[in-house]
């Protein structure tokens, strides 16, 4: 008879015992002696001598009831008593196709079972677990070492000694002593499963492209707002505009202090390494210091000066340098030659030469100066020598004989030098210098918006430029560039440099000024209004709606105060097209916002009109892809999902946004993070894609503040942006219910339900869908936190973040109801 055999008469034997005498309501020990040993002995053929069955081993968390070994191979059977601390239903039978997270959905009372037997089998690095009361026999995985996630795992529930029975050869061939031996227990358990279910999304192809207008002032705003909402350079008309908008006196560094979101926004170390800079308080502050360096190289003479001003993106360094020479020190550019060279749209095709001489002279021939430096007089000094060098060859013999011929040869030979610009303007330079007549001044910027060999190449044809023409030459730079030029050996390596750091300015403050010269420009008349259609709304109301706007977003509402300087983070050109996409944007009521405003005087744009107009923009549903605004909850690997990786990252750096390492205060390297979140089960693809995508929205910064994410840089840190997502605007009702229409679903049941609320705007229906995405996340959120707090008990994973989001949101639907806006 085979072992197989033997056992099954055996297991028959056991079953007539137990049922001829009843034991109820055996306490744990009694069940463990009086049937599991039974089984396990009789039935399953493991020796009761020997190290085969270890019973109450010590572990750190506890006592583990049995530990069996066979061969090289380890299971756990955690004992409880018979009854009410363990039951199945009648429904389950012998079942081999659920989920552990199916499992512990349906049997909510297994989960502290389920938790405590896993801890030991982590502890003791054993991959499957048995939970049993001597009847129900419930088999799964501890441990999985194959990227498969824990609660994807498969178990196997016997329910019961008769169903056992019926199925006592799936029962023998899981748990029989040479079964496990041959380790057939564990290919069972442990195989492959699908890693995940298919996702589900609301926004999907068909409409992340679908426009929305209910925006019917937009026409004519969006004719309006680009004189209003662009540079402030380029353009000489634009002089008064200028003046009246230019912001120098409100720092971001007061504004962050203000708003209680202090930012170290000193420059890596990779960046900075031990270079030294120059940091300023004020926009005055960097005024006052290019006044210095100019004031010296034009009295003392120098014969080139080379001046590199730093910033972040789009904080306003062109602008900056614009006022200064065009209304701060206008005389310098009536005194001297200022040029201000973009090389934005150069290419490898350019010709540099040709480029500078002709923007060169087009400067030159529109300045004040330049009639008298082309008299004859002035001519015959600048080609001093090419003159006498002529005079003395062949034609110095009619100078004797036909004074009158020779001139007319000179005057010819002079014009013929002067056409030739580009040795005209290098002599020209050097009369300039000698005479100390006027100076070169010259601004290049935009260099590194170029690719590393070509913004080498015009970094290293303007230092030679600066050289050439005696001139005070100023680079426009990121601090990136400048100082991986400075420690790489490229050509500023080569160039004596002392940077200036140009502080970043209030972002609201600028929108401030912009409104309030469009509402004069407006009331002047001097706006025609040509695309307003008077069925709207006429001129003068056209005006009170500026004004409400400004009211209500920048003045008298700290929170979308907060989120416009937070989120533009002194990117003053992102705050601009943030507030005209606000503006323009189809999905922004403004019917009923001017409705409003006509009946109540004291009527105010409520926050989340803004959040919503910015999110969507003119797009009906909300994408990612499309807007200004990052998902938090967006899935970065397909087959190993998370709807928090996100927000985890954002909270460990946060978590050591004080402490100091190699690469400067609050960095954390991508290795080491990368480290940290895959011991919780997070994959690599997620990592990456979550950095890259919190980079790219600025929610972090990389060690090189480069855009050229994961490729070159090596450490990370959370900005004052990323602080505030995690904070604060996570939790925003508008934002959950937009950033709903752009996640990933896991649960098909789940989405379907959502999905046929999703188009309507009644707030109940909003309400009923964002309670039910909240439940979602919730689930989401406790599945992954059962298998991660078994690794460690950090605060980053004692966090949980769907809490908060249901406190904030049901203090809203409690506000929104008490407006009468919902029942």
């Amino acid at each position: 008879m085979s072992n197989y055999e033997t056992n099954a008469s055996a297991f028959e034997e056991l079953c007539k015992e137990f049922t001829k005498n009843p034991t109820p309501n055996l306490g744990e020990a009694d069940t463990r002696s009086k049937i599991i040993d039974q089984i396990l002995v009789k039935a399953l053929d493991w020796p009761e001598a020997g190290k085969n069955i270890t019973r109450e081993e010590h572990v750190h968390e506890g006592y583990i009831d049995y530990t069996l070994q066979a061969g090289g191979n380890h299971l756990i059977i955690e004992a409880k008593k018979e009854g009410i601390s363990f039951s199945l239903p009648e429904t389950f039978t012998y079942e081999k196709h659920i989920s552990v997270k199916n499992l512990l959905q349906k049997q909510t009372d297994l989960k502290l079972m389920y938790d405590q037997v896993t801890k030991y089998a982590w502890e003791r690095s054993i991959s499957i677990c048995v939970l049993t009361n001597g009847y129900q026999w419930i088999i799964f995985p501890g441990v999985r070492a194959d990227n498969i996630h824990i609660r994807n795992s498969k178990v196997v529930v016997f329910n019961g000694l008769e169903n056992i029975r019926n199925n006592f050869l799936e029962f023998w061939k899981l748990l029989s002593f040479g079964q496990v031996e041959k380790d057939a227990l564990s290919k069972a358990i442990l195989e492959t499963v699908s890693p995940i279910e298919p996702t589900y999304i609301f926004n999907s192809e068909g409409r992340v492209n679908i426009p929305f207008d209910r925006n019917p002032l937009s026409p004519c705003l969006i004719n309006l707002l680009p004189k209003y909402f662009g540079d402030l350079h380029g353009d000489p008309t634009q002089t008064e505009m200028l003046k009246e908008c230019f912001v120098s006196d409100v720092p971001m560094q007061d504004v962050m202090t203000e708003l209680r979101f202090n930012q170290d926004d000193v420059p890596s170390k990779t960046v900075a390494g031990g270079e030294p800079i120059k940091y300023f308080y004020s926009l005055p502050q960097v005024s006052r210091q290019f006044e210095v360096v100019i004031n010296s190289f034009l009295s003392d003479r120098h014969d080139k000066f080379v001046q590199v001003l730093l910033g972040r993106v789009g904080i306003g360094k062109t602008t900056f340098l614009t006022h200064f020479f065009d209304l701060q020190r206008k005389d310098l550019s009536e005194k001297h030659f200022t040029l201000r060279l973009d090389f934005q749209d150069v290419s490898d095709g350019t010709d540099l030469e040709k480029f500078f001489i002709e923007k060169l002279w087009d400067m030159l021939i529109e300045h004040r100066l330049f009639s008298a430096l082309t008299v004859q007089s002035t001519l015959e000094k600048i080609f001093e020598k090419d003159i006498k060098a002529f005079s003395m060859g062949p034609i110095a013999m009619v100078k004797k004989t036909n004074p009158q011929a020779f001139d007319l040869e000179q005057a010819k030979h002079l014009s013929a030098l002067y056409s030739d610009k580009e040795s005209f303007l290098k002599k020209l330079a050097t009369f300039l210098y000698k005479e100390n007549f006027a100076r070169f001044i010259l601004v290049f910027d935009n260099v590194d918006q170029l690719d590393l060999p070509l913004q080498e190449k015009v970094i290293r044809f303007a230092y030679s430029k600066i050289g050439e023409y005696h001139a005070f030459g100023i680079l426009i730079m990121w601090e990136e560039t400048y100082y991986f030029s400075k420690k790489s050996g490229k050509v500023l390596s080569t160039i004596r440099t002392v940077p200036i750091q140009l502080v970043k300015q209030s972002t609201a403050a600028v929108l401030v000024k912009r409104l309030k010269y469009l509402i004069r420009q407006i009331e002047s008349g001097k706006e025609s209004l040509s695309l307003l259609e008077s069925s709207v709304c006429d001129r003068p109301t056209f005006c009170r709606f500026i004004d409400l706007i400004l009211r209500s977003l920048l003045v008298d509402n700290k929170r979308v105060r907060t989120f416009l300087e937070i989120v533009a983070l002194g990117n003053i050109r992102s705050a601009l097209e943030i507030f005209h996409a606000f503006l323009t944007a189809g999905s922004l009521e403004t019917t009923k916002i001017i409705e409003c405003m006509r009946t109540n005087d004291r009527y105010l744009v409520p926050p989340h009109e803004f959040i919503k107009s910015i999110m969507l923009g003119s797009k009906r549903y909300y994408s990612e892809r499309t807007s200004n605004i990052l998902n938090v909850f967006a899935i970065g690997d397909s087959e190993k999902p998370c709807h928090f990786t996100r927000l985890r990252i954002l909270q460990w750096l946060h978590e050591r946004r004080h402490e100091t390492t190699l690469f400067g205060k609050g960095f954390k390297t991508i290795s080491e993070t990368h480290t940290y979140f895959n011991q919780f089960g997070i994959s690599k693809k997620d990592i990456d894609v979550s950095l890259s995508r919190l980079n790219d929205f600025a929610l972090i910064e990389n060690d090189l503040r480069s855009q050229k994410f994961l490729t070159s840089s090596q450490a990370v840190r959370i900005t004052a942006t990323g602080r505030y997502y995690l904070n604060d605007l996570y939790r925003q009702f508008a934002y959950v219910d937009l950033a709903m229409q752009d996640t990933p679903f896991l649960d098909h049941e789940v989405f379907k339900s959502i999905a046929s609320d999703c188009e309507s705007v009644d707030m109940n229906d909003r309400f009923r869908r964002v309670d039910s995405f909240l439940q979602y996340l919730q689930d989401q959120e406790e599945e992954e936190l059962i298998t991660i707090e078994k690794l460690g008990k950090e605060v980053t994973w004692r966090r949980r973040f769907v809490p908060n989001i249901k406190s904030t949101y049901e203090a809203t639907k409690r506000f929104v109801i008490s407006k009468g806006y919902a029942d």
